[in-house]
């Protein structure tokens, strides 16, 4: 029976779930609250003096930032009022939270999940960096904007779900009926052409003054050698122009100045900003990497290990400010 009414759940277009959860939000809000209290502890490649401590489910990519390879292996489970001295068992500690819990913990430093880059269009793209380092491979794409449900699914099948599958770990794959659905509202498919054949696109829409750039997707991985990404970002930022928009929101990255991705909207001179959707933080306690964004007095800043750090320009370009502590043994 169960099994029947997730079938039947799943197959409700995304307008009957919009309403469904909000006839059970009241619901869902209390088992969220209560599971928020409920930490799962996890140990870090076997060295018991290092602790992962989270209420959602573990982020292994994150991790991976600061333990390349990182095997985790669940040991326990603490309670909110608890944790603080649960935590002091440990020499180095990471704990995803909620936000609300970041008050009690002002003893290491906090960074959060995910950050949002944002480009003022009132930026000319010829003077960006990507622009001018990639403008003659950028010449051999073209675009097209289409609202057509056929083109969208042929989107969703050929290029997002592949390209979402095997570029994540635990991918959050978002249902097709959710593209759909705003397709009919404020929503268009940005798709790329080579050749006069669909290599990639992104699903985007309009909010407000800013232009989203929500999911993209490739055909075949091998486009990424060929720019076809950069291309993406570039005909988002040509279509959000002609969309009189003021902002283009190129979309979630890691908080690190060296992740690759950060790095390559940046050179589009897209600037780190909040993330109104992070609803969870990350303690550190004697952890720390150079080039880690944390929140400090309310305010994106980036870890320096140097006083006159010669690469100090990329601060500035990115939108943050510096942090300069000394490295963690």
């Amino acid at each position: 029976m169960i099994k029947k009414i997730v079938l039947a759940y799943h197959n409700l277009s995304y307008q009957k779930k919009m309403w469904i959860g909000k006839c059970l939000f009241p619901v869902k809000l209390l088992i969220k609250s209560i599971n928020e209290l409920c930490f799962d502890v996890y140990r870090i490649s076997g060295d018991p003096r290092i602790a992962y401590i989270t209420s959602i489910d573990p982020d292994p990519s994150f991790i991976e930032y600061f333990y390349p390879g990182a095997v985790l292996e669940k040991t326990g489970r603490v309670y909110a009022w608890s944790l603080r001295r649960f935590a002091r068992r440990f020499d180095k500690t990471i704990i995803c939270m909620p936000r609300y819990l970041g008050f009690f913990f002002n003893d290491g430093i906090i960074t959060v999940p995910w950050v949002r880059q944002v480009l003022d269009l009132n930026i000319p793209v010829t003077e960006t960096k990507n622009y001018k380092n990639r403008k003659n491979r950028l010449s051999a794409y073209q675009f097209e904007i289409s609202k057509d449900p056929a083109v969208l699914k042929f989107f969703y099948e050929k290029m997002y779900l592949p390209y979402v599958s095997t570029r994540h770990d635990n991918p959050l794959i978002q249902d097709f009926s959710k593209f759909d659905y705003f397709l009919r509202k404020n929503g268009e498919l940005l798709l790329v052409k080579k050749n006069g054949q669909p290599v990639g696109g992104a699903f985007c829409k309009i909010v407000g003054d800013t232009y989203h750039g929500t999911n993209t997707g490739l055909i075949d991985d091998r486009f990424l050698r060929e720019d076809a990404m950069s291309a993406i970002y570039y005909f988002e930022i040509l279509r959000a122009k002609e969309r009189n928009a003021r902002y283009l929101d190129f979309g979630e990255s890691r908080p690190f100045l060296f992740d690759g991705i950060l790095k390559h909207k940046k050179r589009w001179s897209a600037r780190v900003v909040p993330n109104a959707e992070n609803n969870y933080i990350y303690y550190l306690k004697n952890l720390v990497r150079e080039d880690l964004i944390i929140l400090e007095d309310h305010q994106f800043k980036a870890i320096s290990f140097s006083e006159n750090d010669p690469s100090s320009s990329k601060y500035a370009t990115a939108g943050v400010g510096i942090k300069v502590i000394s490295p963690v043994s």
